[in-house]
């Protein structure tokens, strides 16, 4: 039997010829012992800007005005400020 190199070049095979493979070599895989294959770990979820925006605007904010103390969405505080001024 023959097969072929990625040069073109054919090579005679022997069928009968047994396979000298280290076993320990082989079986070790693609790293070498106590390195990972991910160094750096997995990448941080990126946070957009958006729903950080959106996150921030909703949490709720304790305000105290003529009804009192309550609990309003951020959003709404930001937006009184802005009339008031």
């Amino acid at each position: 039997m023959a097969s072929m190199d990625q040069d073109g070049n054919i090579h005679a095979v022997d069928d009968n010829a047994e396979d000298h493979c280290d076993d320990k070599v082989s079986n070790r895989g693609q790293f070498a012992p106590g390195k990972s294959g991910n160094p750096k770990g997995r990448p941080r979820k990126v946070v957009k800007q958006q729903s950080a925006i959106d996150s921030a605007l909703s949490e709720l904010v304790t305000i105290t005005d003529s009804k009192g103390k309550r609990k309003v969405k951020a959003a709404v505080v930001i937006a009184k400020r802005l009339v008031q001024n």
